[in-house]
């Protein structure tokens, strides 16, 4: 059974993360997985590369506490691609998977990221606008 650790964020103070917290608790028990552990930053932007639970996660990561990453969307994590994808790289360097509910994005048992989403072709567009092709780990401006 692999660990999961679950990473939730909202903008402000007047959201809720508890709408992403259920989701994403249903999302990694319908796969088997384990929760260890819940990170929530709570009313910051996902514009700030430094946030509280986000570095609490990625110190933990180094530190093998789990073996799989879940949020419920990539905005939720990053807002720019680049900021994005360098969590990525550093989750794929630990031997960490990442699992993106609202997009289907899973770095299981692949190179960099797997778009596995029904119709959405080899490019993931999102964040700030940008293409991420999954074939080749690469940004397109």
């Amino acid at each position: 059974m692999k660990r999961a650790a679950l990473y939730m964020r909202v903008s402000t103070v007047d959201q809720h993360p508890e709408n992403q917290l259920n989701e994403l608790r249903h999302f990694a028990g319908q796969r088997g997985f384990q929760i260890v552990e819940e990170y929530t930053d709570h009313g910051i932007s996902g514009t700030k590369a430094r946030r509280p639970a986000l570095d609490k996660m990625l110190k933990d990561a180094q530190r093998h506490s789990f073996d799989v990453v879940v949020v419920w969307a990539c905005d939720r994590l990053a807002r720019s691609t680049k900021h994005f994808l360098q969590v990525l790289d550093e989750l794929n360097e630990l031997g960490i998977q990442f699992l993106s509910q609202r997009e289907a994005i899973d770095t299981d048992g692949w190179q960099g990221a797997d778009v596995q989403g029904e119709g959405r072709g080899d490019e993931y567009s999102g964040l700030d606008g940008q293409r991420l092709d999954r074939h080749s780990y690469h940004v397109h401006q």
